[in-house]
């Protein structure tokens, strides 16, 4: 929401303790992955570098387009979300961490989303997220 009021064209969301190489260069991404909306940047990822691949989780910094704040904005709030329930359907069992949903989110939106082999130093402190569905607590 605040990148949306800020009117920037890209917005990258990280970890809290994500600490990006000096070189790093975000305009040599977009370029290399021009009609993705979402971009992945996180070496950790299995198929690296690679253009239309929406990783499964590896959340520790993505760059989000202008054109799909609307969506992520609507998706991520329980009282206007339409896949919340959606996700409960197909994903049966699975937590519904951000790792997870988000990705969700773009596949069910048919949104591009691509990956970029960028190495991001993180877990400088133990994760204290955790998440309760009705029958079992899931913890990092």
């Amino acid at each position: 929401m605040q990148a949306k009021e800020m009117n920037s064209e890209w917005a990258v969301v990280c970890e809290d303790d994500a600490e990006f190489p000096t070189n790093v260069n975000f305009e040599e991404f977009i370029m290399k992955h021009k009609d993705s909306k979402a971009i992945w940047l996180d070496g950790r990822n299995t198929r690296n570098n690679n253009d239309g691949f929406i990783p499964g989780a590896c959340m520790n910094a993505v760059m989000y387009h202008k054109s799909i704040f609307d969506v992520l904005i609507k998706e991520m709030h329980p009282d206007t979300s339409t896949l919340m329930h959606l996700w409960g359907v197909k994903r049966k069992g699975t937590p519904m961490l951000n790792d997870f949903y988000i990705p969700f989110i773009l596949q069910e939106n048919k949104i591009k989303g691509s990956n970029c082999a960028v190495t991001i130093n993180c877990n400088k402190f133990k994760s204290t997220v955790s998440c309760c569905d009705h029958e079992k607590e899931y913890s990092l």
